[in-house]
């Protein structure tokens, strides 16, 4: 690698390395919720010797199902909060 952070699984790694210093443990937990299993995934295949265990809950399975899902509620609460700030 040349120095430069490639993003989100970069970051991931560097906050279990700081638990482990901060913690006094030789490896952590990695628990990951909607998205977050794929980054663990990740996380898991670049350095699987930071983790004692991975639980991922809520995985993401169809990203269109998903926002089809999501969409109309996430619009209605938007509207709602439109509406109750006026």
């Amino acid at each position: 690698m040349n120095g430069l952070r490639s993003g989100p699984t970069d970051d991931g790694l560097e906050v279990a390395r700081f638990l482990i210093a901060h913690l006094g443990q030789p490896k952590i937990l990695l628990v990951g919720h909607s998205w977050e299993p794929a980054l663990g995934v990740f996380m898991l295949k670049r350095n699987p010797q930071l983790f004692s265990a991975f639980v991922g809950t809520g995985q993401l399975v169809n990203m269109r199902r998903n926002e089809e899902c999501n969409y109309p509620r996430s619009s209605c609460d938007s509207r709602a909060a439109t509406t109750s700030s006026r």
